[in-house]
């Protein structure tokens, strides 16, 4: 079993929790958590039967930085809680939450209530700024730590009293969302023609991964001797496997197919559905464009 993964390939593997461990030179992941030096930065938990990941929301160094970039990429499809988290911390969930459902609610009611405190304290902030811009996106910030703490009052299923909406938060979010959806178009449009750059660089084989490309792409590359083929997202597979798979899915596409009793693996990873739109492995949504383009370029096809 391969344990020695770049540190992309690595949170794809970790996220679909199909071996119990895997490193890269300062990544690595130990059943349901990942590390980064030593930092637990995101682990799996099961709540009320459902699975989530528990996500450190804090900041580190600019390594692990690119570490949780690859984190989100992996982990992109699923279910998430935003916790704060410390540098060495080898766990994001309380050690008192194994205690069973006591404990589960504990760490439920803890999280609301910071939740709560985070909201009371942008509210506060904001009473105390002189410009509209900032006074609004405190306001705003306050609005979405309620909304986290009724996510939460859901997910944990408890009966606990969520204070309502303030008044001028409602019109604040407003006025914040359209100066921000105009910033973001302006960035957006930036990105695009970065990405644009990127994505010939990477074809042409320089660089790990693509962030913010919408569609997946696909390249051929040697890795300690093998030949693989890897994803846009920084996922890698062997090359026969991927031929294999590719052979899988264009059988079913017509039909349909998704993982129920029958499986199908691909590398570390499995295949979960196969439609006339494309096939999903993971946090990997594959359109049949670019899946068969890249087939035809292999010569898989005619």
């Amino acid at each position: 079993m391969k344990t020695v993964f770049n540190s992309s390939e690595l949170a794809h593997v970790w996220a679909h929790q199909t071996q119990d461990e895997g490193h890269s030179s300062s990544m690595s992941f130990r059943g349901s958590r990942l590390y980064s030096y030593g930092t637990c930065i995101a682990e799996f938990v099961t709540i009320r039967e459902q699975r989530f990941v528990v996500v450190s929301s804090s900041s580190y160094s600019s390594t692990t930085n690119k570490h949780q970039n690859h984190m989100h990429s992996a982990i992109s499809h699923k279910e998430k809680i935003y916790v704060e988290g410390d540098r060495g911390q080898p766990s994001l969930v309380p050690c008192y939450v194994r205690d069973g459902k006591a404990g589960m609610n504990k760490w439920g009611r803890e999280l609301i209530k910071n939740c709560i405190a985070d909201s009371a304290r942008f509210l506060v902030s904001s009473e105390k700024r002189r410009v509209a811009s900032t006074r609004d996106r405190d306001l705003a910030a306050a609005a979405r730590a309620l909304d986290d703490a009724k996510r939460l009052k859901e997910i944990f299923a408890l009966r606990v009293i969520i204070p309502e909406n303030a008044e001028g938060i409602a019109e604040a979010q407003k006025r914040v969302a359209k100066r921000e959806a105009a910033a973001e178009r302006k960035r957006q449009k930036a990105r695009d023609k970065q990405l644009e750059e990127d994505v010939v660089k990477w074809l042409a084989g320089d660089g790990y991964t693509l962030y913010g490309l919408s569609r997946i792409l696909f390249r051929v590359l040697e890795d300690d001797g093998s030949k693989m083929i890897e994803t846009s997202k920084g996922a890698r597979v062997p090359y026969a496997e991927g031929e294999k798979a590719f052979r899988f899915a264009i059988a079913r596409k017509t039909k349909g197919w998704h993982r129920n009793g029958e499986q199908f693996m691909l590398g570390n990873y499995h295949l979960n559905v196969i439609n006339n739109v494309g096939v999903v492995a993971g946090c990997h949504a594959m359109k049949w464009p670019e899946i068969e383009a890249f087939a035809k370029e292999q010569g898989w096809t005619k």
